[in-house]
């Protein structure tokens, strides 16, 4: 059966509403993506379609392979948390950190670099870690230092692994100066396993796990585009001198009791419309705006913290706030979605 070179799924002319439709079985693409590619239309949402972990076969299949593990910058504390390569302890392995350039442009990487390797090896219990890059968009130099660590390792079968909207598709076509491979801001773009040489290296692009805890998985499907950050994030600062709360229409609130000399620093898209106001008004604020908000969330999920010194907290596949010496913080987020409060990264 023929394979979409995009995707990965079986082509079929049958079924026009099912994955892997295309009028013209002699195509190479499958309807799918051919509209992400020309119209950003992902047709079906595919986010509940797989609940296994993807990289399982083929890390099966291909038992002496490198896998090349992807991570959004953005879902760093979440890739920690849970050390999803710990059941594949019998492969070496190169973390990438991919998207940094969606932190701000003052952040030094270097720092970055040396905060993630340290943070790795508390968490490494045996697992083969060779090089952790990290990758950003249109970078320049990443190609031929990738392809230096590769020789430097000197395994030629490669899987890139990872969660969704990492970036591994986009990553593989920059890698071989083609737009061989499906991507998009859509989770589950990438249906099953694609192959592609490049020099004398065999790499498999593999569909992205789903994590159920990323802030996108718990978001309106029509949402997804608009939310999924692709730009520099925004510092937004603020000092705090009494209970505030922060309120991004449905998606986001946070409030805050202080201390004194207390501060917030919102890292989210530039785009998202963040309001302030007295704690004891958000209420009023929220029931007399809500039919202004873009955005609408039925379920949401609390999650209350305690005397934070300084401290991120990772919204998983979001953004980040940084909290600086605050009494109490509650966090009001779409129902599912993991925060995870980490040591100050900026």
């Amino acid at each position: 059966m023929k394979k979409c070179k995009g995707c990965g799924v079986e082509m079929q002319n049958i079924d026009n509403k099912a994955l892997g439709y295309t009028p013209d079985l002699e195509k190479d693409y499958c309807m799918r993506c051919f509209r992400l590619t020309h119209y950003n239309d992902a047709m079906i949402d595919t986010r509940e379609m797989f609940n296994e972990d993807p990289l399982y076969k083929i890390a099966l299949e291909k038992e002496k392979a490198l896998i090349v593990y992807v991570i959004d910058i953005l879902s760093y504390s979440s890739f920690l948390n849970t050390m999803p390569l710990r059941n594949y302890k019998n492969h070496p392995f190169v973390l990438l950190i991919n998207k940094i350039d969606l932190l701000p442009k003052n952040a030094n990487f270097q720092k970055i670099e040396k905060r993630i390797i340290n943070d790795l090896q508390k968490e490494m219990n045996g697992l083969d870690l060779k090089a952790v890059l990290l990758s950003r968009k249109n970078d320049p130099y990443f190609k031929e230092l990738f392809f230096e660590t590769l020789d430097e390792i000197g395994i030629k079968e490669v899987i890139f692994a990872g969660s969704f909207n990492a970036g591994k598709s986009t990553l593989l076509n920059n890698l071989s100066s083609s737009k061989t491979f499906t991507s998009s801001s859509y989770p589950g773009t990438t249906l099953d396993y694609n192959e592609i040489t490049i020099d004398d290296y065999t790499f498999y692009d593999s569909p992205g796990s789903l994590d159920k805890h990323n802030f996108l998985m718990n978001v309106p499907y029509e949402y997804l585009v608009a939310l999924s950050p692709q730009k520099c994030l925004k510092p937004a600062v603020y000092q705090l001198y009494e209970p505030q709360s922060y309120i991004i229409d449905d998606l986001l609130r946070l409030d805050v009791d202080t201390h004194s000399n207390s501060s917030i620093v919102f890292y989210i898209g530039a785009d998202l419309p963040l309001h302030r106001t007295k704690k004891e008004k958000a209420d009023a604020y929220i029931f007399n705006h809500h039919d202004e908000f873009k955005y609408h969330i039925e379920h949401k999920v609390e999650y209350h913290f305690n005397n934070i010194k300084r401290l991120d907290f990772e919204i998983d596949g979001f953004g980040f706030v940084t909290l600086k010496d605050i009494k109490e913080a509650t966090f009001y987020l779409p129902e599912g979605t993991a925060i995870y409060p980490r040591k100050v990264l900026l």
